[in-house]
């Protein structure tokens, strides 16, 4: 793991933590902290749910570059959700 990966992802945590797209909260960080963790299992997640994660993602990460915010893993947070 990158050295500040872990710290990225437990910023993005906390700036989507009140956040919603399409009506529903954003958990994909969560999940990905999660997973980081060893707290869960990609290969335990529905195939439905990792789709939503996914989306959750592509559309956080767009909202920040609309913000002329670059993120520096977005490559390793979207490997997360792919294994």
């Amino acid at each position: 793991m990158a050295e500040g990966f872990y710290q990225s992802l437990e910023d993005l945590v906390e700036i989507f933590s009140d956040c919603s797209v399409e009506g529903e909260d954003i958990q994909c960080f969560d999940i990905m902290k999660n997973i980081v963790d060893g707290k869960l299992l990609i290969g335990n997640m529905d195939e439905e749910l990792k789709i939503r994660m996914q989306k959750q993602l592509r559309a956080s990460l767009e909202w920040l570059r609309s913000l002329g915010i670059e993120t520096k893993y977005q490559q390793e947070f979207m490997g997360i959700l792919k294994k």
